[in-house]
């Protein structure tokens, strides 16, 4: 399949996106907020598309769309490349509080895009390592400030 067209959106607290290939065949991903991974999820394809004045859905740019999810993914711990990156941006930003800023400088703010940039490009050679049947390097085992579960608790 060759993706003709990707649109990005907000969809509640996380991202989806729909990607729609040469035969006008649309596909939907949503990240999944407890793994990092977007999955595969079509039914959402109508309410996202036909979302006029919803709060909880709206369209973003590509950008917007890789900085929320790397937003999301930041709350997980894990093993691999992204979760060292994303202890790097924890500490630029608890820098940022111990010294009662509010807003990053603009150095830092460029150095965390480039991190985000950075770990969004890592978990998409991961999609590309299981789609070919290998093993990712990022995992998730939790979220920050507890064990991930099985049960509602550290999902929102």
């Amino acid at each position: 399949m060759t993706v003709a067209h990707t649109s990005y959106y907000r969809y509640g607290g996380t991202s989806y996106r729909i990607e729609v290939d040469e035969d006008h065949t649309e596909r939907g991903y949503l990240l999944n907020r407890d793994t990092g991974v977007f999955e595969r999820n079509d039914d959402l394809i109508f309410e996202v598309t036909s979302a006029t004045t919803t709060s909880y859905i709206s369209a973003v740019p590509e950008e917007q769309y890789r900085w929320q999810t790397e937003g999301v993914r930041e709350q997980l711990t894990g093993t691999g490349p992204a979760f060292a990156l994303y202890d790097t941006v924890d500490a630029i930003y608890d820098r940022v509080k111990a010294e009662g800023r509010r807003r990053l400088t603009d150095g830092e703010r460029v150095l965390v895009q480039s991190i985000r940039k950075r770990t969004f490009a890592l978990w998409e050679d991961d999609d590309r390592r299981r789609a070919a049947g290998q093993q990712p390097l990022n995992v998730a085992t939790g979220w920050r400030g507890w064990p991930k579960s099985d049960g509602a608790e550290g999902t929102t």
